[in-house]
């Protein structure tokens, strides 16, 4: 979790609620199976540096990030004038990157239409393996899964659409928001 996203705004709960949830989703987890942090870094090399550091260098670090997120990870924009690669490098020299596909109707920020194979194509030919150094995975996701969104989970939790809610969030982060009354 961010405290402050890089250039994409941040919506909904505020990050205190935000992190209450992550720890409620936690406890609902099997033990030690999932672990919550907040960073200050919204760069994803930056939170590899970090996860580095925190796991120790011989565990094996995997940041999963969807299609949408993967093209703000390779946008130049985010990176000073032609030192992306440098910076990617690094990415990959800390933590193996896995890519899923996600359907483009849910991802506000990705073009309209693009396949899972389009997507695995984008991926496999962004960047020179000197990069990557075979650390970069394409993971084709299920479709339903493919569609899943926050901002789908929002609008079901905003619409009152039970049936919607429970497709996509667990019991007791639908009664927390419910409690609380986020996204009404």
């Amino acid at each position: 979790l961010e405290k402050k996203k890089g250039k994409k705004p941040v919506v909904g709960a505020s990050l205190p609620h935000r992190l209450q949830m992550m720890e409620l989703l936690a406890r609902e987890e099997v033990e030690g199976s999932t672990v919550c942090g907040v960073t200050a870094h919204p760069l994803f090399v930056d939170k590899a540096r970090a996860l580095r550091a925190l796991c120790g260098p011989g565990a094996t670090i995997f940041l999963l990030v969807g299609y949408d997120t993967w093209e703000r990870v390779v946008d130049p924009k985010y990176y000073p004038e032609g030192r992306r690669d440098d910076a990617l490098r690094s990415l990959f020299g800390t933590v193996e990157v896995v890519v899923t596909s996600r359907d483009s109707a849910s991802a506000s920020t990705m073009a309209p239409g693009l396949s899972a194979e389009g997507q695995a194509a984008a991926v496999r030919s962004g960047l020179p393996a000197e990069v990557t150094h075979g650390r970069l995975h394409f993971m084709p996701n299920d479709e339903a899964l493919a569609a899943v969104s926050s901002s789908a989970a929002r609008g079901a939790l905003a619409g009152d659409d039970p049936a919607a809610a429970a497709e996509v969030l667990p019991d007791c982060i639908r009664a927390y928001a419910k409690e609380h009354g986020l996204y009404e």
